[in-house]
């Protein structure tokens, strides 16, 4: 057959070829059977045996080597994997030179590989090495010696070695010939079988099973090792990142293998960093995708083990060790924040790539490629997008692990101190992501404050709190510009939103800190001397947040007060004059003081919102408890319509219009009472106190329409509301004289005369018409009462009589009322003296 073939050979050379391979097979099987098949065994030492098969495949390999023929060296590979197989698998113990006869094939496959890169040989021959090297072990138990690890463990690295080699160490047009897919796939199948067969090696040994991380970290260095080989080698052949990603995870695995829980969470954010490293010195973006995905990775395993191990007390065993692998975990996410954003990545990624416009737009926000896509040039957070996110993973982990390692109480004051920490990180670093993780630990001390103080939790040590709260006001203070400078790290502090967010914080967890540590008023009184402390801060400090930092304080000492029942206090605490009432007025008080000076140190941020809220505050309080001065419930109305007077000369005087509008939704309530009072019976006990009510009643009113009278604003709005307002008015002073005990029968229809004679004296002293209208209204209430109930009792001739003189006294009105019309009519620069 090899003579038949060497004849044919110029004129069928594809025939040629399968000739030779026959007859190499045919010289193969019968030196094979000169041993291994009982009937036909010539030696009786398999060694003669074992030698002639090498020959004949080395003559077979050099054959196909000499004729360039693939399907010989296919043949070759795959006849000797099966000569392995048949005699490891028909022989009870296997001989050791059948991994002889593994090792040649594997040096044929490998040679091949390196020569012609033959890469289906290479495959085949790869896959038969591993296979019939793993029946080989299954088949020959090990005694289990440290020789025999090392024995077998080198027949193993010494394949993956010689495939691995023989990809690298090919010449380059070969390489780049061969489809990347291809070599992608040769390159992965060989790490998966030395890595799986290793993985059992290991395992198999009683004095190596507890070192499965030593033999994946060895691995992970060695394809590391053979990616930075194909990177300065050859060229930055993209195989590297196919060895760059095995090696990481072969890594990640390893350390998985060594450590558990909190540890491993540590060791993957570091190889994190490692990867980033590399990225940065060699250039190659497939260390830094591999360096994204370890983060990802790294921070799931982190919450996930959070979640399963549970919270850690100080007493419990590992606390330490696992505090301390937190602690690292956290730091090294941030050190990844900051060498990210110190590295510029443009000259470390590939000007551009064979993509579609979308696909590039993306790499290109991804740091990934250099060229900006058409129309865009400006990335997402201003180019700091993995910055941005490995801080926020540093941070989410840092209030997982606060949560886990410190009592609930005491988390809040700890992310108040880790949000100053990160602040003087941002300062010095010029970092904004760590800016930005320092407002946000503000925010998690301030909601978890809230949370637990809603909850009713016992708070953090008193040492702890108080260094929280101060730890908040010097973040605040960070967002000083005038003071701290415009600094690239501090930008988000110095946003405008950013103040108002850290001095609330800071005023509503002491509010909340008083609340828990004191009783009654002396909350309140500690809130209100805190809010004047910060009203103080604002002409040296923000503004527009210290104003409102300080206007929220006391609407919430507000809101403690109107949680006081006074009802519910000794009764020594209750007459009017005691301490408890005149701290009450002295809040108000307070509030009234504060709503001017608010608007008279009112900047354009914030304009007169503190000084409304302050108002609206003391406005609450002050209807809350008006009434508890009364003497008695019958005084009540009368003392409660203090409070929109106070409001109203307060909002007169200082041109508040928001006092006027809460004196109006004071005064409307009660007027409606007051209107309803017909419906009553009258008591001579309930007439004083309702007397008086109903005169400030109508005082109100007849103040509002003057006020309106005095507006510069005339209108149709200001005309109805002057008209109702004097309407008002009017019912209320009709009513006040039905209620006189003294004004009964026809003293009343006198009453109600004379009070309408007065409106419309009011009328002409005030030029003002709607006062004639009320008078004519009054007027006719009394002459309705005469017609039908004065003169109800009198007889035909007196009644007659009573009419006259009232026909009388209407014409009388009526002309007089005719004349003052025509006067008011007459402009004033006409009328006679």
């Amino acid at each position: 057959m090899l003579g038949l073939g060497r004849w044919l050979e110029k004129r069928y050379p594809a025939y040629a070829r399968v000739l030779y391979s026959g007859g190499f097979a045919s010289a193969y099987f019968v030196t094979f059977a000169t041993h291994y098949i009982p009937f036909t065994r010539i030696f009786t030492n398999p060694a003669p045996t074992l030698l002639l098969l090498a020959a004949v495949v080395a003559a077979w390999a050099g054959v196909a080597q000499w004729r360039q023929s693939r399907l010989m060296a296919m043949f070759v590979t795959v006849l000797g994997h099966l000569t392995v197989l048949l005699s490891t698998l028909t022989l009870e113990m296997p001989s050791r030179f059948a991994v002889a006869g593994l090792v040649v094939l594997c040096v044929g496959s490998a040679f091949f590989l390196w020569r012609n890169h033959w890469y289906a040989v290479a495959f085949i021959g790869s896959a038969g090495n591993y296979l019939n090297y793993f029946i080989w072990l299954v088949k020959n138990p090990t005694p289990g010696t440290s020789l025999d690890f090392w024995a077998a463990m080198g027949v193993l690295t010494l394949f993956y070695v010689l495939f691995a080699g023989a990809e690298i160490l090919s010449p380059q047009p070969f390489r780049r010939a061969a489809p990347l897919w291809f070599r992608s796939l040769f390159v992965t199948a060989n790490t998966a079988g030395y890595f799986a067969l290793g993985t059992l090696l290991v395992a198999d040994f009683p004095f190596t099973e507890p070192y499965q991380h030593v033999f994946r970290l060895a691995l992970g260095a060695a394809l590391i090792g053979f990616a930075a080989g194909y990177a300065w080698l050859r060229e930055r052949d993209p195989l590297h990142n196919v060895y760059a990603a095995k090696g990481a995870a072969a890594v990640a695995l390893g350390l998985a293998a060594w450590f558990s829980g909190d540890m491993l969470t540590a060791w993957l954010a570091i190889e994190m960093v490692a990867l980033l490293y590399a990225s940065r010195q060699s250039g190659f973006a497939s260390t830094r995708v591999l360096a994204f995905v370890m983060a990802i990775v790294a921070l799931f395993h982190g919450l996930y083990a959070a979640c399963v191990e549970g919270v850690l007390a100080y007493a419990d065993a590992g606390f330490g060790h696992a505090l301390a692998a937190g602690a690292v975990s956290v730091a090294v996410f941030y050190i990844a924040s900051i060498f990210y954003q110190r590295t510029d990545w443009r000259t470390r990624s590939t000007q551009t790539l064979p993509f579609g416009i979308a696909l590039n737009a993306l790499l290109w926000n991804l740091d990934l490629v250099t060229e900006a896509p058409e129309g865009r040039s400006r990335k997402p957070f201003d180019g700091l997008l993995f910055p941005y996110g490995y801080a926020f993973a540093g941070t989410l982990l840092l209030m997982v692990y606060l949560h886990r390692f410190i009592d609930t109480p005491s988390v809040p004051p700890s992310a108040a101190l880790s949000a100053l920490a990160l602040t003087a990180c941002a300062w010095v670093l010029r970092s904004k992501p760590m800016g930005l993780m320092a407002l946000a630990c503000g925010a998690a001390s301030l909601l978890g404050g809230t949370l637990g103080a809603s909850a009713g939790q016992s708070s953090a040590p008193a040492w702890l709190g108080a260094c929280g709260l101060a730890a908040l006001a010097l973040t605040a203070l960070a967002s000083e510009q005038q003071y701290v400078k415009k600094r690239e790290g501090l930008a988000f502090h110095q946003a405008p939103l950013a103040p108002y967010l850290l001095y609330g914080a800071a005023a509503w967890l002491t509010a909340l800190y008083w609340l828990e540590h004191f009783e009654a008023m002396d909350d309140v009184v500690l809130m209100s001397l805190t809010a004047l402390a910060l009203a103080g801060l604002m002409h040296v400090l923000h503004p527009a947040a210290l104003a409102w930092s300080a206007a929220g304080l006391y609407a919430v000492a507000a809101n403690c007060c109107l949680s006081i029942e006074p009802t519910g206090l000794p009764a020594a605490f209750l007459p009017a004059g005691m301490w408890y009432n005149r701290l009450i007025m002295a809040f108000v008080a307070a509030g009234l003081a504060g709503g001017w000076y608010f608007g008279f140190f009112k900047s354009k941020h914030h304009a007169n919102g503190p000084g409304g809220l302050v108002l609206l505050a003391s406005w609450c309080v002050a209807l809350r408890y008006g009434g508890y001065l009364a003497p008695d419930w019958d005084w009540m109305p009368a003392y409660l319509l203090a409070v929109p007077l106070l409001y109203l000369a307060y909002g007169a005087a200082l041109r508040t219009p928001f006092a006027f509008l809460l004196s109006l939704l004071a005064a409307i309530p009660l007027t409606a009472f007051l209107l309803a009072l017909p419906l009553i019976p009258p008591t001579e006990l309930y007439a004083h106190a309702v007397i008086t009510a109903l005169g400030l009643a109508a005082a109100f009113w007849i103040a509002i329409e003057r006020l309106l009278a005095f507006s510069k604003k005339a209108g149709r709005k200001t005309l109805a509301a002057s008209g109702s307002a004097v309407a008002l008015a009017s019912l209320l002073l009709a009513i006040l004289c039905s209620r006189i005990p003294a004004l009964r029968d026809y003293y009343l229809t006198i009453c109600w005369t004379g009070l309408a004679a007065a409106l419309f004296a009011v009328s002409f002293a005030f030029r003002q018409r709607f006062y004639r209208y009320a008078g004519l209204g009054v007027f006719a209430l009394a002459i309705v009462r005469v017609v039908f109930i004065d003169t109800r009792q009198l007889d035909a001739f007196p009644r007659v009589g009573a009419f006259a003189v009232l026909g009388g006294v209407l014409l009388a009105v009526a002309f007089g009322y005719t004349k003052a019309i025509a006067h008011l009519a007459t402009p004033r620069e006409h009328q006679e003296p």
